[in-house]
Parts: C-alpha cells; structure tokens; sequence
C-alpha cells in the first residue's frame, strides 16, 4: 500500500517542480513524467496478483482506488488536459486519503498485532 503513497508523491513533486520551472525544459519534463509513467503502471500488476489479508481488504481496495486516482491525474496532465498547479491541487486530495489509510492500517497491526508505532516509522 505504501506504494501508492510514494508513487502519489513523487507526481506531487515533479508538479511541482515543473511549475516552479525546475524541470522546464521538454525533454526533461518528458523524461520526469515518462519515469514517473512507468513507476506508476508497474504497480497495476501489484494489485492484480497480490491478495491482501482479508483483516486490511477495505485498505487494500481503497488503497487501489488511490492508485487508478493517480494514474487519472497523471493521465490527464500527459494529455495537457491539467497543467503542473493543476495536478499539485488534484493529487492533494488523493494523497491525503492515501495518509488516512496508512494510518488506519498502522493502528491495526499496533492494537492487534502488537506492533510498536517506532517498528512503523
């Protein structure tokens, strides 16, 4: 599930980066957002072929959800539908739900797993 959360915040940070103009020049942009293309895709074959424990099922499909949210906002700004502010905006929303959910996880495996919050961290 974590990650969705890293694939999420990376499209937030090259946003970023391309509207304050770090990553300006074409090429470069093309290069930022083709990796970060191919990061994202290669996590559809997780959610395929992976199975979560039935106890994290509602995380995991969320988590999922999250997943197809970042693919539409990365979509949408490789098809110049959204520019780089746009896709900071949009991909807020998602990566705070993705938070929730990871932190709704970690209190499970804390109360009923027994694991310690710094093994988390």
């Amino acid at each position: 599930m974590l990650i969705t959360q890293v694939n999420a915040e990376q499209l937030r940070e090259a946003a970023i980066q391309i509207d304050i103009g770090e990553g300006k020049e074409n090429l470069q942009e093309d290069t930022i957002l083709m990796s970060l293309s191919a990061s994202i895709i290669s996590v559809d074959d997780l959610f395929k072929n992976v199975q979560a424990p039935d106890k994290f099922y509602n995380q995991w499909q969320r988590a999922n959800f999250a997943h197809q949210e970042t693919k539409v906002v990365l979509s949408s700004w490789l098809r110049d539908e959204v520019n780089a502010s746009e896709v900071v905006e949009a991909i807020a929303e998602v990566i705070e739900g993705i938070r929730r959910n990871v932190v709704e996880v970690e209190e499970t495996l804390i109360s009923e797993y027994g694991y310690d919050q710094a093994e988390l961290d």
